[in-house]
């Protein structure tokens, strides 16, 4: 009985150790930044459309503005000019970049949250935030991975190949049909 009673003891702190071993930037992105989540879609992004990052906030409250900046990562490190993010609704924060760039070039982003103090941050920070890829191209410079420019791909009518399929198996049962009615 004594043995379980150091054990219950030290089971608190064996607790928080895991939490932040395990979801320490997870915890670091809330209460450091009031961040709940962070999310880009498309997934990849794809020449000719339209990424959208979004920023959900748990707390606004002292935050003047967000920012997204979106930069090349390769084959050569550029940055546009920064995106003001527009405050879709109560803490939720998106901005809409044009891809533009060639096929194949690898992008990232960066947000920048200005507080009413005129202080800001930027993040990530490094290399682990909310369990989202990040790319260090510079010493000390963080981005998000937003992956490799896609080709924009067409599909074939309303229904792709499978609907090209069908459509000449129906056919075919239909010539079969009439040549054995016209026997």
């Amino acid at each position: 009985m004594k043995n379980r009673t150091k054990v219950t003891k030290f089971l608190p702190l064996f607790v928080i150790f895991l939490s932040i071993l395990f979801v320490g930037d997870q915890v670091d992105a809330l209460t450091s930044y009031g961040i709940t989540s962070i999310q880009q879609s498309p997934s990849a992004p794809v020449h000719g459309e339209n990424l959208t990052v979004t920023v959900v906030f748990y707390d606004t409250t002292n935050i003047s503005y967000v920012q997204l900046l979106i930069c090349t990562l390769t084959p050569n490190f550029l940055c546009e000019s920064p995106i003001t993010m527009v405050e879709q609704e109560t803490g939720t924060y998106a901005g809409i970049f044009l891809i533009e760039y060639e096929i194949g070039t690898t992008i990232g982003y960066h947000i920048k949250i200005n507080y009413d103090n005129d202080t800001a941050i930027t993040v990530p920070e490094r290399s682990a935030f909310l369990d989202m890829d990040v790319i260090e191209p510079l010493t000390d410079f963080y981005y998000f991975d937003a992956g490799t420019v896609q080709a924009k791909t067409d599909s074939v009518g309303c229904c792709g190949i499978l609907g090209t399929v069908l459509a000449i198996s129906s056919t075919s049962l239909i010539v079969k049909r009439k040549k054995k009615l016209n026997r």
